[in-house]
């Protein structure tokens, strides 16, 4: 099967960047432009409608990533979901949020200013990666870095950037030993790698829809166990 008539393309090049957006699907172009229409001829009745269609998306998208619709919640992108976790969690009274140097520059800005506003520490642990550097040794590396005074721990899924995959199943399971609230940022994770998230030893997950899992762009979620 030729899978690049599914695409809008262009033969004059190969599109390979799905890390930062992905083509979407004509088929969902197609469904996506049918809504649009449908919304037009009576909008005041498509909103009303939208919460129960919205639902039927989280109830789909919680089958798709083995979670149920009640944990999942919808966002624009992963940001506003991490956000949104990090700023509800009742945190104040000393000790630090913890993130590894792979994480995305605005994942980092949020823990830095959540931490700020709950009087804690913000700290980030240096990995060193090298061609022969595996997920278990990062795994071995982040757990290394954890301290008594450590409340939240935030790590990648898939790396940006490098595409270093983390253990998070083993680093989860070290977290909840600990007491520690485990938050991952699977926004390259979604669509690369098979997930079902009840059973992941984490508190929160959130990922993209718009990258690997080629879903419309400005589609992200937020998972709690």
């Amino acid at each position: 099967m030729d899978f690049s008539a599914l695409f809008v393309k262009d033969e004059s090049f190969a599109y390979l960047n799905a890390g930062t957006l992905s083509r979407t699907p004509l088929s969902v172009l197609a469904a996506m432009a049918e809504r649009r229409l449908l919304e037009e001829q009576n909008p005041t009745r498509a909103n009303f409608q939208s919460v129960g269609l919205l639902w039927r998306v989280q109830e789909a998208l919680g089958a798709f990533l083995g979670a149920e619709a009640e944990d999942l919640y919808l966002r624009a992108n992963i940001m506003a979901a991490i956000n949104d976790f990090l700023f509800a969690l009742p945190l104040d009274g000393g000790g630090e949020i913890l993130a590894t140097g792979l994480e995305y520059g605005a994942v980092a800005n949020a823990c830095r200013i959540r931490a700020g506003y709950a009087g804690m520490e913000f700290r980030q642990v240096k990995l060193n990666l090298n061609p022969r550097t595996t997920g278990a040794d990062l795994g071995r590396a982040i757990l290394g870095e954890i301290k008594p005074e450590t409340r939240v721990l935030v790590v990648s899924h898939v790396a940006t950037g490098t595409g270093a995959v983390l253990p998070i199943e083993e680093i989860g399971r070290a977290a909840q030993s600990r007491g520690i609230v485990m938050v991952v940022d699977g926004a390259h994770g979604v669509g690369s790698l098979p997930l079902f998230l009840k059973d992941l030893p984490v508190d929160f997950y959130g990922g993209n829809l718009h990258k690997w899992f080629m879903g419309p762009k400005g589609t992200a979620f937020g998972w709690v166990h």
